[in-house]
């Protein structure tokens, strides 16, 4: 893809473009986050068509009618990162009163860089069927005693981590209070165990081993984002009673092609 203009090839390559904005509006919120696509209009603005709103609990400080925008281009291993400061000339409502588009200008100088190795996927609950994390205070040696702990943990956890993004070397989680309320430790092994909905026939659950990185600032609707890097992964494929494959310099090949399988139902980010 050309990057002489990385507003047009998002647009052309309908890449998800993600704002944070500060609105002076009549009616309505202040602070929103958007997600939504671009199309060129005319004098150098663009037209930007939200297909996601979400109010912020605080303020996104930002200067009225504007916009920080982030988008990926996709391009050679994660693609190019594009961000940088756009002027809101014009909010468009729907008949119900919501945000439907924004006329913007966009900064002459915008941001851009190679992205990470591996793509984050932006999540959502539904995309999970069961996910757990706990602290076992050593790797588990077998299976049995992996599925032990797991079915102990969920006894006592019944509300599960919800998964905020993921890649095929980590990823952010939002994990109840009680939990975090312990000591999170960069030097503790975390068990990290979920089943994607898109799983197919025979295909086994991920289980990894992974390092907590620290606490994210994401806002979290049902405890504290944390953010975690995977370290091995369970080898169910081994005639081994417990095979961490290690993973930390690679990733998931597995997850990564289990990820793809989302890409028409959410959007990748940085």
């Amino acid at each position: 893809m050309s990057m002489v203009n990385p507003f047009a090839t998002a647009a052309d390559a309908g890449v998800n473009v993600h704002l944070l904005c500060s609105l002076e509006r009549p009616n309505g919120p202040r602070d929103v986050s958007l997600d939504g696509r671009l199309q060129a209009s005319e004098n150098r603005t663009w037209l930007f068509t939200a297909e996601k709103c979400t109010i912020l609990d605080g303020t996104c400080r930002r200067a009225s009618h504007q916009a920080k925008y982030s988008f990926r281009i996709p391009g050679e291993g994660a693609g190019t990162g594009v961000s940088g400061e756009a002027d809101v000339l014009k909010v468009i409502d729907d008949a119900s009163g919501a945000i439907a588009a924004l006329s913007l200008r966009f900064g002459s100088v915008p941001v851009m860089r190679a992205l990470r190795r591996h793509p984050r996927y932006a999540w959502k609950a539904d995309f999970t069927k069961l996910a757990a994390v706990f602290m076992p205070g050593k790797p588990p040696a077998t299976r049995e005693a992996l599925k032990a702990t797991l079915r102990e943990h969920v006894s006592h956890h019944p509300h599960p981590p919800l998964i905020l993004d993921i890649a095929a070397g980590g990823g952010r989680i939002c994990l109840p209070e009680d939990q975090v309320g312990r000591s999170f430790s960069p030097d503790c092994v975390h068990v990290i165990f979920f089943v994607p909905s898109k799983l197919q026939a025979g295909e086994q659950p991920f289980a990894f081993l992974a390092r907590h990185l620290g606490r994210c600032t994401q806002t979290c609707p049902t405890g504290v984002a944390m953010r975690f890097a995977f370290l091995a992964e369970m080898d169910w494929m081994s005639t081994a009673p417990c095979h961490w494959m290690n993973i930390a310099s690679q990733g998931s090949q597995r997850l990564k092609e289990c990820l793809e399988r989302y890409a028409d139902d959410t959007y990748v980010q940085d």
